[in-house]
């Protein structure tokens, strides 16, 4: 990463799920602005969701960085990027982005599974579950029935909904300013 080092901004462009090596990627660059001493840093966040355990290994990197995070939604950010979005010290959504919430899911494609597997199974979805429950209420203003109504099926939010919610604090369309730092994590 080639960014000013007098930088005091830097914005952050990641359109990508939330997959081990998308999630590598992006916490490398992180990691590499925390190194370089700059105060501020705006995530641009559009994804499809992905892992619950990526989507939570990147909400406990992305808490733990010096800089205060703006993490931006420009876009759709459903499943486990709602847990990546909450991360941020300043949470905004543009006018038009949306939430989608469901329950955790697992596909498997031909994969041969008995009874002991699939009980084991429903166990790590349950325990992904509850702990995506616990960080929307620890980081929103979420009660758990109505995270639990979120995801009973498959719920999608708009971005007032979402300000109503705690999910994000701010309807504002994003404005990077001429001449700011930009990087695009892409994979």
């Amino acid at each position: 990463m080639a960014a000013n080092p007098e930088a005091q901004e830097v914005y952050v462009h990641f359109a990508e799920d939330i997959l081990d090596a998308q999630v590598k990627a992006l916490i490398k660059v992180m990691v590499e602005i925390a190194n370089q001493g700059i105060p501020r840093v705006v995530l641009c966040l559009a994804t499809d969701g992905g892992n619950i355990v990526s989507g939570i290994h990147l909400y406990n990197m992305l808490r733990s960085m010096p800089f205060h995070l703006v993490i931006h939604a420009v876009a759709d950010v459903s499943s486990a990027g709602n847990i990546v979005f909450v991360a941020g010290d300043e949470r905004a959504a543009a006018t038009h982005a949306s939430f989608m919430f469901h329950e955790p899911t697992r596909v498997s494609q031909g994969e041969e599974m008995n009874v002991k597997t699939l009980r084991e199974l429903a166990g790590q979805l349950q325990a992904n579950g509850d702990r995506n429950r616990a960080i929307l209420e620890e980081r929103t203003q979420m009660t758990q029935n109505e995270i639990n109504a979120l995801k009973r099926g498959t719920k999608t939010v708009d971005a007032n909904e979402a300000v109503n919610l705690g999910l994000a604090t701010r309807v504002e369309d994003l404005q990077i300013p001429v001449g700011a730092v930009t990087i695009a994590v892409t994979i």
